[in-house]
């Protein structure tokens, strides 16, 4: 299973992500918001990125490559990822 996490930095993502990792292993993937593209964490991000990437159509086609994509929080700007998600994709 190939898991998206989608998320800002904050003080509680760690612990979440270690959470998951114990559970699926080597499948977790960070993709973080920024302001500035910028960010100073001590976890994994595959990929940052801004509130207008998310309303280009290639952001939304790479939901496609995982099984679950799991929102931390809810912000405005998930509104637009689960808005122009391609069809299948699972929220948690």
């Amino acid at each position: 299973m190939k898991i998206l996490h989608i998320t800002t930095n904050n003080k509680f993502i760690e612990h979440a992500l270690q959470t998951f990792e114990n559970v699926y292993p080597k499948q977790n993937h960070v993709w973080m918001l920024s302001k500035r593209g910028d960010i100073n964490t001590t976890i994994s991000v595959s990929r940052t990125f801004t509130f207008a990437q998310t309303l280009n159509p290639l952001f939304s086609l790479k939901l496609k490559e995982y099984d679950l994509v799991v929102l931390h929080s809810l912000l405005v700007t998930w509104f637009f990822i689960i808005l122009f998600a391609p069809f299948k994709t699972r929220f948690a």
